[in-house]
């Protein structure tokens, strides 16, 4: 964490040193030929990073200035030379009109470089721009574009670049465009490497379309079909390529178009089976299992193939039913997540006895319960609104110097797919937007009504920052190894999610209600009997942190929290918590490396350092005359617990584990959940078995099946799946 806090700390005086620049022309300009060297050395250089280390290299991206979208027509907007351009600056109401002469290269944007009419050239680097396709088809070399209130900036490098992080704030324009028409460029005719498409006919844009479809390049068919349709053609020969396209655009999740193509099908031919058919699967993309379920009906009455209709039929019955009634088939779903590394289930949300209502001023909306609920009910059942996991991501730092947060991999780039995903699907906006996105834009309105659609980046990520969770394989029952209990900061190597009405609940340490994962789904179960009107309530960060890192976690939502824990830590003299971090801090680096790297070597020294911890952090709750939550023991008497397995000492581990249940208060009504309870309870269970103690731990299992209702599936099923094999083999302890 340190480092990243001191490159943090060097960007934002980079930042403060380039604006010594602002409102000046840089004092050189780079030649057409320097930059197209430039910029090959720079593909070089990635192409040789990626192949050295067999995947995508460590990048970093810096956004130094927050600024809204153009919500303006381009024919509104005045345009300016390059050559006119100043320094850390965004040149409101005005365009660049530009053509680029390179292939793009991308690390974590894209990067081109560009030529205006005048023959001036400068560097561009697009962010959030086309990521849901291949960059250089995005942008090739040899197209035109209008860049609508450009930023100009100062680089990492030290030169100067055009940079744009709204991607509506770029306007593709065919050369034929009146803008493009009138304007003589110094280079010469600005002729478009896509002219000879103009000379297509209607048969043979379809064909290309088709051919492109055939290989996977969805958006190529769909720029295909879409000059076929643009074209001077017959009705038929339209009818054909709208239906092609909405093919192509179900594809690449663009639902809103497909519907749109299918109703101007269904205009002039209305029992068209092929229109019917897409339309319902674009219902269905948009999660409108309702009106999915007409157009299907509608369509298995024309279909030719009803067995198709009849599965897609049973299909969108099984979300509605999934939608209405909260009830799932876990072991289904289970397996389907278990199936990939990027699990995104086909099933619905189920939104249960909940409301969203105002709670305070200070906490602003929450979500309350309309119905009394027992423990371990269903209230959630989210399917994310978005999700990135870390393979999909490589590996990148994301650094703002305006709200100085640092964000790695999958978090970083949750935003930049959401932004993709309101631009395929400009519905899916509003209730996005309603998301709490800080003080700072309380009173202002995202501008989200635009045509076309305009998506604030900036706004997006502010709504991520404050309401993304980090998706794990469950938060009750994880697959917990110590190489990730220790690793206690947000630049983690887990999937990010956005879920939207999860986003609604407010935070306390000690929540009465406990979220889970099956893949892209979270599962919010209470975790007692509550009665109506209860504000639902949850932990935004790890309970196992000391309360300086907790309140770190949650400081940039801008309360305190005042459950019994914090008032607990709070009464403490910061000194006393110092000593206990401290002991944590020294026990993780030194004496659990070395345990990890090695588990049966010098295990009676391992033994005694770990013991030593403990005793240190009891020693500080004594101190403080505290007997309840000495949680910052639990991960130092999980290891000791496997040591003492490791070295064959079945009667001390059995003490360790003990200790560890009652920390958490165990089987009572005050029981606590961290990610060293399950295993802990396991591995007792295991020890009662393997020293002939075998009631005690049949009454230990039966305990905890009671208590796993509060886990994803309301049963013990993920637990017995995790733990199975272990306890059959070792003491054939399941039937």
């Amino acid at each position: 964490m340190a480092d990243f806090t001191e490159f943090l700390s060097r960007a934002i005086q980079n930042v403060e040193n380039a604006r010594t620049m602002k409102g000046k022309k840089p004092p050189v300009r780079a030649s057409k030929e320097n930059l197209v060297a430039l910029h090959q050395q720079v593909l070089l250089k990635h192409t040789k990073d990626n192949q050295t280390t067999g995947q995508l290299a460590i990048h970093q991206t810096i956004t130094t200035l927050t600024y809204p979208p153009c919500t303006e027509p381009l024919s509104s907007l005045q345009r300016i030379s390059l050559s006119d351009l100043v320094l850390e600056t965004v040149h409101h109401g005005k365009f660049v009109l530009c053509k680029t002469f390179v292939e793009p290269d991308k690390a974590v944007g894209i990067n081109t470089a560009v030529e205006d009419p005048e023959g001036n050239v400068d560097m561009l680097s697009l962010y959030n721009f086309a990521i849901d396709r291949d960059h250089s088809n995005a942008i090739p070399a040899g197209i035109v574009i209008a860049i609508k209130e450009p930023y100009y900036k100062i680089t990492a490098g030290g030169g100067a670049s055009l940079r744009c992080d709204h991607p509506t704030n770029i306007v593709h324009l065919d050369v034929e465009d009146p803008i493009v028409r009138q304007i003589t460029w110094k280079s010469g005719t600005c002729n478009s490497a896509d002219d000879k498409q103009k000379t297509l006919s209607s048969e043979e844009y379809k064909l290309e379309g088709n051919a492109f479809f055939k290989q996977g390049k969805y958006h190529n068919a769909i720029t295909t079909y879409t000059r076929g349709v643009a074209s001077n053609l017959s009705s038929s020969n339209v009818v054909t390529l709208r239906l092609n396209r909405a093919a192509a655009l179900l594809k690449v999740e663009r639902y809103e178009a497909a519907l749109d193509d299918c109703r101007q099908v269904l205009e002039c031919d209305v029992g068209n089976e092929k229109a019917i058919f897409r339309s319902a699967k674009a219902f269905y993309g948009l999660e409108e299992y309702e009106q999915a379920l007409v157009k299907m009906q509608l369509y298995s009455k024309v279909a030719a193939n009803k067995d198709e209709a009849h599965r897609e039929l049973k299909n969108i019955r099984d979300r509605l039913f999934e939608k209405q009634r909260g009830i799932y088939d876990w072991n289904v779903m289970i397996a389907e997540a278990k199936k990939s590394a990027t699990p995104r289930l086909d099933h619905a949300s189920y939104v249960g006895p909940v409301r969203v209502a105002n709670i305070s001023n200070e906490k602003g909306r929450g979500l309350i319960l309309t119905q009394n609920v027992c423990k371990g009910e269903l209230l959630l059942c989210s399917k994310a609104f978005e999700i990135c996991y870390p393979t999909e991501t490589g590996t990148v730092i994301y650094i703002n110097t305006e709200t100085k947060l640092t964000d790695k991999g999958a978090q970083g780039m949750l935003a930049s797919k959401i932004v993709q995903k309101l631009l395929n699907n400009p519905s899916l906006a509003k209730p996005f937007f309603d998301l709490y996105a800080g003080q700072h834009r309380l009173a202002k309105i995202p501008p989200t009504t635009s045509t076309p659609p305009v998506v604030d980046v900036f706004w997006v990520a502010d709504i991520c920052s404050m309401n993304s969770f980090e998706v794990t394989d469950s938060d009750l029952n994880p697959r917990e190894d110590e190489r990730n209990a220790f690793r206690y900061n947000h630049l983690t190597d887990s999937a990010s999610g956005l879920f939207l009405m999860p986003s609604y609940i407010n935070h306390t340490c000690l929540g009465n209600c406990i979220r889970s994962f099956v893949g892209d789904m979270m599962i919010v179960r209470a975790l007692d009997d509550l009665p109506a009107g209860t504000e639902l309530l949850m932990s935004y960060t790890d309970i196992l942190l000391e309360l300086e890192d907790r309140q770190s976690t949650i400081a940039k939502h801008g309360f305190t929290c005042d459950c019994k824990l914090c008032v607990l830590d709070r009464a403490e003299s910061k000194d006393m918590r110092m000593r206990r971090q401290t002991a944590f801090q020294m026990f993780s680096s030194q004496t659990f490396t070395k345990f990890k790297n090695d588990p049966s070597g010098q295990l009676e020294e391992r033994i005694n350092e770990t013991l030593s911890v403990i005793n240190t952090i009891e020693n500080t709750y004594e101190d403080s005359n505290r007997k309840e939550f000495q949680i910052s023991l639990c991960l130092p008497l999980k290891v000791l617990g496997t040591m003492y397995v490791a070295s064959g000492n079945t009667e001390k581990s059995i003490r360790t584990w003990k200790k560890i249940l009652k920390i958490h208060e165990f089987g009572t009504k005050n029981a606590i959940w961290t990610v060293c309870l399950i295993p802990a309870i396991a591995e007792l269970c295991l020890m009662y078995y393997m020293t002939a103690q075998t009631k005690l731990g049949q009454l230990l299992l039966e305990k905890l099946r009671a208590e796993l209702t509060v886990t994803a599936a309301g049963d013990d099923r993920i637990f017995l799946v995790e733990h199975r094999e272990v306890f059959e083999r070792s003491c054939n302890f399941f039937p």
